[in-house]
């Protein structure tokens, strides 16, 4: 049996983004107050809600500049072959224009320095299903500017508590008629869907499973249970409650996976809302202490879903705000270490390369 330490990673969810040169949510504080580094982070977190800075536990890992480079050393230790580039808060007026991000990201790799080892390895876009009448233009944009794009993402996770940050335009979004008929059309462009839910809103990606069964759907951030691993925003206070916040999430789970057009990102698993509180102390969280509480969500997981249908990734650098990349990796493979060889391979990089269409 190989060494877990010299297998392939395909990762399956990271991103890329300069505030500096492009459309980014904090470019134009960037563009008037950039050339004091200092100056620029306070007032970027001064700015920014405090909802969304609690759940990002910091912005310093989002206001700054993250590019292949960046990546490349945070990866440093790891068999890192390939990556999957996951959109984040480019702003536009038309939603055609989407599709830039798209062409930012393959000029990035396309003048990667020479010490960037890792490939890109697929594209996922973002889009606005309701907009339907710019959604096939939309979709016409990103194959002009890569032949990487593979699917796309919406943003659909909803809390009613305000104290919880939300990216969801509307409440059970994933039931609007005309949302509804910009998931036929990328279904009918043969693109897959991410989907980014909280662990409450699993039915409704049941639900579209269930209607949609010939539709690849990639859950995202293994569906966020949201206060399972402690408190956050008021919730997972308690191991009671955090027990029963952890039960919600698996009856989800295990509905869903019932759908075989469904696929789970084992990604986010260390942001903030889930309520690590790592980002909070002063050391980094030991190997142990994460496999002990992680693994038997993990396990459940892929378990329910099979090994076939789960896949690792990191969602760097807002993940970085808990612990490092290798620190990440280390954790999967020590959770993963008694599995068969062949799951193993499949959990870090087969099943990427399959469901994304890597060549790498």
């Amino acid at each position: 049996m190989a060494n877990i330490n010299d297998l392939d990673i395909i990762d399956a969810h990271f991103h890329q983004w300069d505030p500096k040169n492009t459309p980014h949510v904090f470019a134009p504080l960037n563009k008037l107050f950039g050339w004091n580094p200092k100056l620029y982070h306070w007032i970027c977190n001064k700015v920014t809600p405090k909802h969304i800075a609690e759940s990002m536990g910091s912005m310093k890992y989002i206001v700054d500049p993250y590019l292949p480079q960046d990546f490349q050393q945070d990866i440093n230790g790891h068999n890192v072959k390939a990556a999957v580039f996951s959109p984040y808060s480019w702003k536009v007026k038309s939603d055609v224009d989407l599709a830039d991000e798209a062409r930012f990201v393959e000029k990035l790799f396309a003048q990667k320095p020479s010490s960037v080892k890792f490939e890109l390895g697929a594209i996922v876009g973002n889009a606005r299903l309701e907009n339907t009448a710019e959604l096939q233009a939309l979709i016409d944009n990103y194959r002009k500017a890569s032949g990487r794009v593979v699917g796309l993402r919406d943003m659909l996770d909803w809390h009613d508590d305000p104290r919880v940050a939300s990216y969801a335009r509307e409440k059970n979004m994933s039931t609007n008629k005309e949302w509804l008929k910009g998931f036929e059309i990328i279904s009918k462009n043969n693109l897959f869907f991410d989907a980014f839910v909280f662990h409450h809103q699993l039915h409704e990606m049941d639900a579209l499973a269930r209607a949609y069964p010939t539709t690849q759907i990639v859950l995202s951030h293994m569906g966020t249970p949201m206060g399972a691993m402690g408190p956050f925003a008021g919730y997972g206070e308690s191991p009671a409650e955090r027990e029963k916040i952890i039960k919600e999430w698996q009856e989800g789970m295990a509905r869903l996976s019932e759908n075989k057009n469904v696929v789970v990102k084992l990604t986010g698993l260390f942001i903030p809302k889930l309520g690590w509180g790592f980002h909070n102390r002063a050391q980094p969280p030991s190997l142990n202490e994460i496999v002990d509480k992680l693994k038997p969500l993990v396990d459940f997981t892929i378990n329910q879903f099979g090994a076939k249908r789960c896949m690792f990734g990191s969602h760097f650098t807002p993940d970085k705000v808990s612990l490092s990349y290798s620190l990440m990796y280390q954790a999967y493979k020590e959770i993963i270490k008694d599995r068969p060889e062949q799951e193993q391979k499949m959990l870090l990089a087969d099943n990427a390369r399959r469901v994304y269409k890597i060549k790498h």
